[in-house]
């Protein structure tokens, strides 16, 4: 077993075609009753990764959910509480599709029903990413991480898990996030959050609060120097702009 384990981690470091014959040895790894505990655990991690970076996150997530119960110990639990709450965040994000074929094809009580059970489990899956991320954060707080990658997964766990607030409509709890973020203006993701700073207050109906995040927002971006403004380098998602965009563009005296 161990031997399987270590050359799948060289077909991974290969790459490309590779990927299928690690694959094959890592689950027979994980799948064998005879695999020792440490090799297990060893072949576990490097599968759910795997399966993650494919895209597959609906292998990956399986995988990564055993080894948070069965390792719950192990230093990289951080990395794994983390990219589980990504699999669960991508599972709600797909949701979308279905919302938005049951609402077409919504015909009397059927068509009711389908909407219904799409919202429920878009909920659910956002409701577990956010329990995830705050998970990774919780573990990143007590062991502050000293790889790049971790202390990658540290940032991104916060904001991401005040994007699962915010999308639940738990405006408030999401603000006090982004604000968190944002007083930190040596992070890359300090003006994307104090723009959602912006965009909760507003979604709260609390205008004028609004309306000074957003000025804090403007001066943000107006410190950055025009070249990373020309190439469109600004570290902000899409959606934060879309629904930035759209209130200060339709509410007098905002923009």
């Amino acid at each position: 077993a161990q031997g399987s384990v270590a050359l799948a981690q060289l077909y991974l470091t290969k790459g490309g075609a590779e990927d299928v014959n690690a694959e094959k040895l890592l689950r027979g790894a994980v799948d064998s009753a005879a695999t020792p505990p440490d090799v297990q655990r060893v072949a576990l991690l490097e599968l759910a990764r795997l399966y993650h970076r494919a895209g597959n996150v609906r292998e990956a997530l399986p995988r990564l959910e055993a080894f948070g119960q069965k390792f719950g110990n192990d230093e990289r639990l951080g990395e794994v509480l983390f990219l589980t709450a990504e699999c669960c965040q991508q599972l709600a994000a797909r949701v979308d599709v279905r919302l938005a074929s049951a609402t077409v094809a919504a015909e009397g009580e059927n068509g009711a029903g389908s909407l219904a059970q799409a919202a429920a489990t878009k909920k659910q899956q956002l409701q577990s990413a956010e329990g995830f991320y705050a998970r990774a954060a919780e573990v990143y707080r007590g062991s502050p991480p000293t790889k790049a990658a971790d202390q990658q997964y540290q940032r991104l766990s916060l904001i991401r898990r005040a994007d699962c607030l915010y999308e639940l409509g738990d405006y408030g709890s999401a603000a006090a996030i982004y604000q968190s973020i944002a007083r930190n203006e040596d992070d890359p993701q300090a003006i994307g959050a104090q723009v959602q700073v912006a965009n909760a207050l507003y979604a709260m109906g609390k205008a004028d609060e609004a309306r000074s995040a957003n000025e804090r927002a403007k001066q943000m971006l107006h410190s950055l120097s025009p070249q990373r403004l020309k190439d469109g380098n600004v570290p902000m998602p899409k959606a934060y702009w879309e629904q930035w965009l759209k209130w200060t563009g339709t509410t007098p005296g905002t923009w």
